[in-house]
């Protein structure tokens, strides 16, 4: 049986061919499928939220976007052992931790197949936090 050739990223365009949107400098977002298909030992950061803050996974983008992520990334809302979780994984070791350093997570084991792991409280302190370092950009 022949063997499959694993799916590679499409090739990036030149650096001036980009769309340039809200301090997007190289990193895009991508599907989470399509990230862990291409990359798949990448960078998680996860943060544990209560079901009633939905508007948490777009405060998270907004800040990758605004931290300038280098890499490819993407974000999704999961459940794990009954806990609610907005994930973002990225691309680039980098990217994950400088998120890390705004949010505050700790380095953790939890899941299997990531390169690196991350973990935090998205509580309302942490997100205030970040609604007001995101005004401030």
């Amino acid at each position: 049986m022949a063997e499959r050739k694993k799916a590679r990223p499409p090739a990036r365009r030149a650096a001036a061919a980009k769309p340039v949107a809200r301090g997007v400098s190289g990193g895009r977002p991508v599907p989470w499928e399509r990230l862990v298909r291409w990359y798949p030992a990448c960078h998680l950061v996860t943060g544990e939220h209560e079901a009633d803050r939905i508007d948490r996974p777009k405060l998270l983008g907004r800040l990758i976007v605004a931290l300038r992520a280098k890499g490819d990334w993407a974000i999704r809302v999961s459940r794990d052992r009954g806990r609610l979780l907005v994930q973002a994984a990225f691309e680039d070791e980098n990217d994950a931790l400088r998120l890390t350093e705004v949010v505050g997570a700790r380095p953790v084991r939890r899941y299997v197949g990531w390169a690196t792991q991350q973990e935090f409280a998205f509580d309302p302190e942490v997100a205030e936090r970040l609604r007001k370092a995101l005004m401030l950009t």
